[in-house]
């Protein structure tokens, strides 16, 4: 087993956790809609500091890519890669509805993880015993096609504007009472599966940001008159 200090900060909380031989050695989670660039290195070194543990003790750091949000997503990941140069070891990335499913998941039960995106659309993913589908910003309309027939499990902070339009299309629908958000316990537990299976040299480059659309970002109005 491998000593991994995982992080999220890509959606709407930021959190922290050491898992040391499969357990976890300390954590921090806190729920915020911003702030996490200001929030991320102190919870690190708090979380750190509980566990017993210096970055540089760390066999691999493992970090949320997103979907989620374009500022929390570039911050966390800038943090990971930071301290994985610093310390010469692989970062790991994983997927936000990764990393909610697998704090709902108790079996080989459908889950759909929701993350909200507050635009006509939301982040999904759906899971099962067959695999799973890419993460996705999906129309909400077109939600019931991405689950398919039968009942399904909904986690993530998308889940209150997912229920009615799957529910209304005849899915039957169970929601998960598991925090919406990402945890960085299941950010660390995701890695230290991948590190299991496919070995510690397949993470030899740092991963990159999902964006699965652009930033929300309007250019400059140009101060000269006529332009524009």
């Amino acid at each position: 087993m491998t000593r991994i200090l995982a992080i999220d900060s890509a959606c709407s909380s930021c959190s922290v956790a050491v898992l040391d031989d499969g357990k976890v050695q300390a954590s921090a989670f806190e729920e915020m809609a911003r702030g996490q660039a200001a929030h991320l290195v102190p919870m690190i070194e708090d979380v750190l500091t509980r566990a017993g543990f210096r970055a540089m003790d760390m066999d691999a750091f493992a970090v949320t890519i997103g979907p989620g949000a374009f500022t929390g997503i570039r911050i966390g990941l800038a943090t990971a890669r930071g301290l994985g140069l610093a310390s010469n070891v692989p970062v790991i990335g994983i997927t936000t509805t990764e990393a909610i499913a697998a704090a709902a998941r108790q079996g080989d039960e459908p889950i759909l993880a929701v993350v909200e995106t507050k635009r006509a659309d939301i982040y999904a993913q759906y899971f099962s015993s067959a695999g799973s589908s890419a993460p996705v910003a999906c129309p909400l309309d077109q939600l019931p096609g991405l689950v398919g027939e039968g009942a399904v499990k909904i986690c993530g902070d998308g889940h209150q504007r997912a229920r009615p339009v799957l529910e209304a299309a005849g899915i039957e629908c169970q929601i998960c009472d598991m925090p919406g958000q990402p945890q960085a316990e299941w950010v660390a537990r995701l890695a230290q599966g991948r590190i299991d299976a496919e070995g510690m040299a397949v993470f030899d480059h740092p991963p990159a940001p999902l964006y699965l659309r652009p930033p929300d970002v309007s250019p400059p109005k140009s101060g000269i008159p006529g332009r524009g």
